[in-house]
Formats: structure tokens, C-alpha cells, sequence
């Protein structure tokens, strides 16, 4: 709600909701105006007889946007992580104004709850794990959840040392093996190429796999 759109007036009750206790109703001039967490209440010191400015309801109301985002924001990751950039999207989703979350953001960040190198060497891991994948592809998820360049080359370099890419093209290959043993074994071969290069595997990588 724009301040333009919201008229200065006396306060004429402050309503405890019945349906939500923590919540109240603000009526101004005898009519309601809006409602908003007891926090914020207290915060501004807020009372029947207060003559309440256009600019005060605006900074009451982007309070109770940026709490109710964060809210929001707290219960999604204690579902699931998410990376900084794909958790802004999710509060752009539902209609938070972008300034609102850029800050859940960096409160999150502050609070540890969002960490993208943790995020990004999880998922790495984990994404190995199910569908073993060389570097390129995997740089390209990472691009898809939003983490920054940089930090999904250090975490590459982090899992790829620990794993090299023929381990992986290997374990991508023994995924297929049944398959590939009732085909021609040309036709098997450029399967074999077909799979690692979609994997995201060098040239380098598949040559030395297959012995090509």
C-alpha cells in the first residue's frame, strides 16, 4: 500500500484479532485501516488518540511486510535449503516487494541461515551421487540455483579433487551397463560417447574412458 493512498487520521481503536491473538486491527477515524503483528504495535508505541501520519502507517505497514516475509523465509528453509538467489525468488513469487526481499536476505545471510558455498558443496555432493556428471554440467547447475561464479568454481574444484572426472564418467557408464551389453558394440560406443558428452564430460575425459 503506497502512502499516497493511505489518509492521516486519529486513531480510534487498536482490536485484538480474534482469529490470530499476536495480530491487531487499527481503526482510524472509525474505520479499519489495517492490521499487524503486536510487535510492530509496541515498537511505534501506538494508542487510541494518536493522530497517525500517512508516512507512520507506510513504515508500519513495510514492517509487517519484511516479518511476514521473513516469516515466510524461515519456514521454506526449515523444509528445504535453498540458495540465496532461488529463496528471493520465492519471496518475489509471492508478491513480496523486492526491496523486502533483498532484506530477508541479508538478515538470513547474517543469521547463517543462507550460506551458497554450503548450499552449492551439498548439492554437489549429493547431485554426484544420483547422476555422476563432469564439470561443465555440473557448473551449469549451479548457474540454474543462482550461485555466483565463483564460488561454483571453487566447490567444483573441491569435489573434483576429491572425485576425478573418469571416476565419475565410470560410474556414469556402469549405470547403463545392462543396456549397453544387448547393443552392436559400435552402436553401443557411440551411446557410450553420446551419454558422457551430455553428462557434461571433456573430450579429454571421454577419450580416456573409452579409449577412443
Amino acid at each position: 500500500m503506497d502512502s499516497d493512498n493511505l489518509k492521516p487520521g486519529v486513531i480510534t481503536k487498536i482490536e485484538t484479532q480474534k482469529k490470530n491473538p499476536e495480530r491487531v486491527s487499527l481503526y482510524i477515524d472509525g474505520e479499519f485501516r489495517f492490521g499487524f503483528d503486536k510487535e510492530i504495535l509496541s515498537s511505534h508505541q501506538l494508542q487510541v488518540g494518536a493522530f497517525l501520519t500517512a508516512e507512520i502507517q507506510q513504515a508500519i505497514l513495510e514492517k509487517e511486510e519484511f516479518r511476514r516475509a521473513l516469516v515466510y523465509a524461515y519456514r521454506a528453509l526449515a523444509r528445504r535449503a535453498y540458495s540465496s538467489a532461488r529463496l528471493r525468488e520465492k519471496l518475489l513469487q509471492k508478491d513480496f516487494h523486492e526491496s523486502v526481499a533483498v532484506r530477508v536476505i541479508s538478515r538470513l545471510r547474517a543469521e547463517n541461515y543462507l550460506d551458497d558455498r554450503a548450499f552449492a558443496l551439498a548439492f554437489c555432493r549429493s547431485r554426484l551421487l544420483t547422476k555422476p556428471m563432469g564439470e561443465m554440467m555440473l557448473l551449469h547447475e549451479l548457474k540454474f540455483y543462482g550461485i555466483e561464479r565463483s564460488i561454483a568454481e571453487d566447490i567444483a574444484d573441491i569435489v573434483f579433487s576429491a572425485t576425478s572426472e573418469e571416476e565419475l564418467a565410470h560410474r556414469a557408464l556402469r549405470k547403463k551397463e545392462k543396456t549397453y551389453s544387448r547393443l552392436d558394440e559400435k552402436i553401443a560406443e557411440k551411446k557410450k560417447i553420446q551419454l558422457l558428452k551430455n553428462r557434461g564430460f571433456s573430450w579429454d575425459t571421454i577419450r580416456k574412458v573409452l579409449h577412443c
